[in-house]
């Protein structure tokens, strides 16, 4: 068993567990950032916080205000829980298929294509070994 305070044995294999399985939710907002409360203002500032806490804020270049609706909404994201963290991925040059390197443990890495249609798994294998290191997939 492999805690926080002990070393890993080179013979005992790690199991890496995804960390994209938490929700996160916003539930101090207030509505703040959506556009159907009369309260909502898009001014285009930008304003985020280091890990120290110091807020930085990011004002937009005025000359490009009468633009911002082409700017908008140009990106689809979902997030899609993979049962094992990705070490690598490529999108097909059509934009349908995602193809990762997923990494089980020491001695099992899978190489997976899903379908950026309908978030489906189209094709899956394990690449198995003493020790394998997989990167990267062209």
């Amino acid at each position: 068993m492999i805690d926080e305070f002990s070393l890993p044995s080179l013979n005992e294999p790690r199991k890496y567990v995804s960390r994209r399985g938490k929700v996160f939710d916003d539930s101090d907002s207030d509505g703040e950032a959506d556009p159907n409360n009369p309260r909502f203002l898009d001014t285009g500032v930008i304003k985020y916080r280091d890990t120290q806490g110091k807020v930085y804020r990011i004002q937009p270049n005025p000359r490009f205000i009468r633009y911002k609706n082409y700017f908008t909404n140009l990106m689809k994201q979902i997030c899609v829980v993979t049962p094992h963290p990705i070490i690598s991925l490529i999108i097909s040059n059509d934009s349908t298929l995602a193809v990762t390197v997923q990494r089980v443990d020491d001695t099992l890495s899978k190489i997976t294509m899903y379908s950026l249609e309908d978030y489906e798994t189209c094709f899956e294998e394990e690449i198995k070994g003493d020790y394998i290191k997989v990167k990267r997939v062209e």
